[in-house]
């Protein structure tokens, strides 16, 4: 008989896996593995051990197919290693899969559109997790150092100025010289 191997991995919408675990407890999991690595960690260690406990036959149970991957190509790769190895796939968040009739190939379509997009929320907020440990806020970065803001504003101050000509010293069009001068 085949084992139920269950794999998890936080998300956006489910950052502790409570959502998944309680899906995977439903399906009745031998084993869960649960990755709390974030969206950029690729392969995440978790995954890696699951797919060294599965064995031919056995059963993987995911929550949701985007805890595969975050990409299609990603995805591709996850399914086909998969297939290599003779493990078949349960998605909890969905029923079984529809056969390919002419009303289906939408759904279809439309469940990987949720996919790709669900994958691309992740990777954006991992990255915007990884910008604001090292400092950054979001937004563009000034061109111009504090030094050199102090500069322009000095020279600006004196009469007569021409933004033009101060614009070119630093490498600026004359409406980001007077952007800078009322910082």
């Amino acid at each position: 008989m085949p084992r139920r191997v269950g794999y998890a991995r936080t998300a956006v919408d489910d950052p502790e896996l409570k959502a998944q675990r309680a899906e995977l407890a439903l399906a009745n999991c031998a084993r869960v593995f649960e990755d709390s690595c974030p969206a950029d960690t690729q392969p995440a260690p978790e995954w890696i051990a699951c797919l060294a406990a599965l064995q031919r036959n056995d059963i993987l149970v995911i929550s949701r197919l985007e805890r595969l991957a975050f990409t299609l190509e990603q995805l591709g790769d996850a399914l086909r290693d998969l297939v290599a190895r003779g493990v078949h796939l349960h998605v909890c968040h969905r029923g079984p899969p529809p056969t390919l009739e002419m009303g289906t190939l939408a759904e279809l379509v439309d469940r990987l559109t949720e996919f790709e997009r669900a994958g691309r929320r992740e990777l954006i907020h991992a990255g915007m997790v990884t910008a604001r440990s090292k400092g950054r806020v979001g937004g563009r970065r000034h061109k111009l150092t504090t030094d050199q803001v102090t500069e322009l504003r000095r020279l600006m101050a004196q009469p007569g100025a021409d933004p033009i000509a101060v614009g070119s010293k630093f490498g600026l069009s004359r409406a980001s010289v007077y952007k800078y001068a009322k910082l």
